[in-house]
């Protein structure tokens, strides 16, 4: 009886090959841009209060020469819009610039991963702060770099 008990649970038993059965949305080759712009949005807000206190405390302003100021809005603002360069940016506003320039940019979503990595390596590099004065400026110069290497058509000899 057992054995007949057994067959027939295994008669009534679906066969599902996973590889099939599954619709999967967010793979390697299509990744869910919605939530890279949450990540890339989550790693500068990380990375804002992280040096918070070293930026914010800080009473040294970069000269306008040094290279670095190159991302300072004080000394090359991005929009005419006044800006206050003391407080944190709430992660709200960050979303929503990387989202803007996800639209107007056309980007795919494996840039945003590529300019998450440019930033670290630009701060591990250079010793660069990220603060509420430069982090539109680093981001945005990330992600185009990014973006241009991510499309760059390889060109063989």
């Amino acid at each position: 009886h057992n054995i007949l008990h057994m067959d027939d649970d295994r008669r009534d038993r679906r066969r599902s090959n996973t590889t099939w059965s599954m619709f999967i949305c967010n793979t390697m080759d299509t990744p869910n841009r919605d939530q890279i712009i949450h990540c890339v949005s989550k790693s500068i807000h990380y990375a804002l209060t992280t040096h918070s206190y070293e930026s914010l405390h800080s009473h040294v302003l970069p000269s306008s020469s040094d290279a670095i100021s190159l991302f300072d809005e004080r000394f090359h603002p991005l929009s005419d819009h006044r800006r206050n360069y003391t407080t944190l940016p709430v992660e709200t506003e960050i979303i929503q610039f990387v989202n803007y320039l996800f639209i107007k940019q056309s980007l795919s979503p494996q840039v945003g991963i590529m300019a998450i990595h440019y930033i670290d390596q630009l701060i591990n590099k250079t010793g660069l702060l990220v603060t509420p004065a430069n982090w539109r400026r680093v981001l945005m110069c990330a992600l185009l770099v990014a973006d241009k290497v991510w499309e760059e058509d390889v060109v063989c000899n």
